[in-house]
């Protein structure tokens, strides 16, 4: 009976864990540049910060890879932690309306 128990804590635990997609968003201005005053982005949580959603953590300034001018604000809440700079990039970059 022990053994049962301990199982279902455990499998109770590990539908209580965080999803392994990240929480993300963006935001850009008509012109495909990072808003001065972001209207959408407006978190101030730093990165390695606890946060639910990535919108409650500070926006980056990210450009496209591709030779394209246009830029984006982004953010990303992977596994309770705001993620740097890079990883929030990273995990917006290939939505089509970025660097197109």
């Amino acid at each position: 009976m022990r053994h049962v128990v301990v199982f279902c804590l455990l499998l109770l635990a590990a539908a209580c864990g965080s999803s392994p997609d990240p929480s993300k968003a963006f935001e850009r201005t008509v012109d495909g540049l990072c808003p001065s005053s972001p209207q959408q982005l407006t978190g101030t949580t730093a990165v390695g910060g606890g946060c639910e959603t990535a919108t409650e953590c500070k926006p980056t300034c990210c450009s496209c890879s591709n030779g394209s001018l246009k830029n984006w604000l982004a953010v990303s809440c992977r596994e309770g932690t705001c993620a740097t700079a890079g990883v929030a990039c990273a995990d917006t970059r290939n939505d089509p309306v970025l660097c197109n």
